[in-house]
């Protein structure tokens, strides 16, 4: 299968929060299709920050990183 576009996004926890955000978005991704408002409400208390987006396109079989923003 080719990739045709990837996202990234990068959040910053807490001290001593960052086990409990990792545990929390791992589940996320094997729960079954869990509402986004109820996901964003029990992230919320464990970040810090604004959270950093990445676009990332391949083109001619290399990735071409878009900018952050």
């Amino acid at each position: 299968m080719k990739a045709t576009y990837g996202f990234r996004a990068t959040m910053t926890a807490l001290a001593e929060r960052g086990d409990e955000l990792a545990a929390l978005l791992l589940t996320a991704t094997r729960g079954a299709d869990p509402r986004p408002q109820t996901l964003l409400a029990e992230l919320a208390p464990l970040v810090t920050g604004e959270p950093r987006y990445q676009d990332e396109v391949p083109v001619g079989g290399k990735l071409n990183v878009g900018g952050l923003s």
